[in-house]
């Protein structure tokens, strides 16, 4: 999540300062050279794309009924590797690997995202546990039984600490937020207030 919060950061970055520059520069008939600029869009779009992104399809496979790191990194390759060679990469493996040390079970966990400022080597260790964000029934009970409102609020007991999905017109159970969709809406959320304020960078 840190990498893609500074890709839209860094998108941010790049539209405040020259795209809106160069926009107001030819509003008011200012001359200019031909500014180059890096453009991270494409990142941004790999990760966050709501149809087939890396957020989306770890999402999409959280929900499957035989879900796996596995499969969603091998889903990963195969949308990817080879029509986004410029985005994303399957890892070098062997013993001069980076991570060499996870071993060949954790090696299938590998993918590279060449993000902006750098490439970046994953190992999906677990992400789909941890996206789904849930607590274990312990957890829940601890929670619900506090004296603080607050923290009564953060998880209702319920057997294996999931929440039940409050269900939908026509009886159909509600989607429950993963983490990383709940943590893009707050980025996007975040990322909108910025865009609604007149920035100034030093």
């Amino acid at each position: 999540c840190i990498n893609f919060t500074n890709e839209k950061l860094q998108q941010f970055f790049m539209d405040a300062l020259i795209k809106r520059e160069k926009a107001e520069y030819a509003r008011e008939g200012i001359e200019f050279g031909h500014i180059e600029y890096p453009d991270n869009s494409a990142q941004v779009q790999l990760i966050d794309d709501r149809k087939g992104g890396l957020f989306a399809i770890l999402d999409d496979e959280c929900r499957a009924p035989k879900g796996s790191d596995s499969h969603y990194v091998q889903r990963l390759h195969d949308a990817f590797a080879a029509s986004k060679p410029e985005l994303y990469a399957k890892p070098k493996l062997g013993r001069g690997a980076v991570d060499a040390d996870v071993g060949a079970d954790g090696q299938k966990l590998q993918f590279v995202v060449k993000h902006y400022a750098e490439d970046v080597q994953y190992t999906a260790f677990s992400w789909l546990e941890k996206n789904r964000g849930r607590l274990n029934a312990g957890q829940a009970e601890l929670l619900a039984t506090s004296e603080s409102p607050l923290l009564q609020n953060i998880a209702p007991a319920s057997a294996g600490g999931e929440a039940e999905a409050a269900p939908r017109r026509g009886g159909a159970a509600q989607k429950q937020p993963t983490v990383s969709g709940t943590f893009r809406a707050s980025l996007n959320s975040l990322a909108a207030t910025m865009l609604a304020t007149h920035q100034h960078f030093i």
